[in-house]
């Protein structure tokens, strides 16, 4: 043990509990766990300090009986390295929220490549055919083929502006989730046919972590409704500051579906719950789901950090 972690202080606690100090010598032994932790005491120095003063026990008096002893004192152990044990689970599931996180993101890539390439790239060919066209047309009708052009090009950066907002919304940072959310609604009811209304508003901004989880939680929601949700012909996303948090519901008129099916099924984490579930509650907050064949709730509440 280092200078932070006493020998006698750990030897004092574990024959306080052999002696029957009992479960204040257990919370000692959880504190010196957690010390030694927080000093970068391996889990080998742990170990070997504790066998030292179980032979140190046994030297002292040596009428015990070394396998009772160690049987006695095995709580006092898993309780100092329960710290140990906390900090590794936690590693764990950063490490799994990191790898789901990063899977989110190669979606996310994948499905605005496909738009840009299925739309974006359909409006420039067509401008190319237009062009080729005017080429061959009489000089009177030049204008009116060049004006075609001019649509489908203005069309063209109107739904690139519209990507480049989902690849990294400026207008979040700027004014806020709800511009940034209400722009974003406006993209994707022109490209799907979905009415989608946002109601509320923030009369101040809080945390940019917390407002990009938000945004994207909206933004994933809604995709789901575009392209999951049977018959769903409405989506309506509600904002609001309640006390600390901030809260934000996303409706849809669509068949439902089962939430916990769905959540518990890795193939159909595609639907986006899982990335929503994992960037609300990377930023503390939480995430409820109510489906029936009347439509869907989600339901998300983050903390209100302004």
């Amino acid at each position: 043990m280092n200078a932070q972690n006493p020998t006698d202080k750990f030897a004092h606690a574990l024959k306080a509990f052999l002696t029957g100090a009992g479960e204040e010598s257990l919370l000692a032994a959880y504190e010196i766990g957690r010390n030694a932790l927080a000093a970068g005491t391996s889990v080998l120095d742990i170990t070997a300090e504790y066998k030292n003063v179980l032979i140190s026990i046994l030297e002292d008096d040596r009428s015990r009986d070394p396998v009772d002893l160690i049987r006695a004192a095995e709580p006092f152990l898993f309780e100092c390295l329960s710290p140990y044990h906390l900090s590794q689970q936690s590693a764990l599931e950063a490490n799994s929220l990191l790898r789901r996180l990063n899977q989110m993101l190669e979606e996310e890539a994948g499905r605005i490549a496909h738009a840009l390439h299925d739309e974006a790239g359909g409006i420039l060919a067509s401008a190319r055919m237009k062009l080729d066209l005017a080429a061959r047309v009489p000089p009177e009708d030049l204008l009116e083929r060049l004006e075609q052009v001019r649509q489908l090009l203005d069309q063209t950066g109107e739904q690139l502006r519209h990507l480049s907002h989902e690849l990294r919304p400026i207008i979040l940072d700027d004014l806020g989730p709800v511009p940034a959310l209400d722009y974003l609604a406006q993209g994707l009811a022109k490209r799907t046919g979905l009415e989608i209304v946002i109601d509320g508003h923030l009369d101040r901004r809080t945390e940019p972590a917390v407002e990009l989880a938000l945004y994207r939680a909206v933004q994933e929601a809604l995709n789901n409704v575009a392209r999951h949700a049977r018959n769903a012909t409405r989506a309506t996303v509600r904002i609001s500051r309640q006390r600390s948090q901030i809260h934000c519901t996303i409706e849809d008129d669509g068949s439902g579906f089962d939430p916990e099916t769905v959540l518990a099924d890795s193939g159909h984490t595609t639907m986006g719950l899982a990335g929503i579930r994992e960037r609300v509650h990377a930023v503390g907050g939480s995430l409820d789901i109510d489906s029936s064949a009347a439509g869907t709730v989600i339901s998300v509440r983050v903390p209100d950090r302004s």
